[in-house]
């Protein structure tokens, strides 16, 4: 699979689904969120663990769990980014995966960022 035509998702987070999601209820999508963080940030620890020990099947499953949890959350940025390391783990394309760990480190860095803006925002 070649993904030199790479365009990132417009979105990292579409919070009015996700709100939409929780029925309008804030504090709900505020506890989403922080639980989503805390768990993205152990998958993605795990999964650099998998990249450098060479294991695929690991790799291609905490990339699947990405995946899942960000489709539930509307992060759509990390969404398309575990999808295509999934799809290279899947294949045993170990070399591609550290360009997606990148992807997914950023896209994590940058729902950080908009969580904690929005925050600053409503103070």
């Amino acid at each position: 699979m070649n993904d030199s035509t790479y365009q990132p998702a417009e979105t990292v987070l579409d919070l009015e689904e996700l709100k939409s999601r929780c029925l309008g209820n804030m504090d709900l999508v505020e506890r989403v969120l922080t639980k989503f963080a805390g768990q993205l940030d152990r998958d993605l620890v795990e999964l650099e663990t998998a990249i450098a020990s060479g294991d695929a099947s690991q790799a291609a499953h905490l990339a699947h769990r990405i995946k899942g949890i960000a489709a539930s959350v509307a992060a759509r940025s990390l969404f398309h980014d575990a999808s295509h390391a999934e799809e290279h783990a899947l294949e045993n394309e170990l070399d591609e995966l550290p360009e997606y760990l990148a992807r997914l480190q950023d896209d994590r860095s940058k729902l950080i960022e908009s969580l904690e803006r929005r925050s600053r925002e409503q103070a």
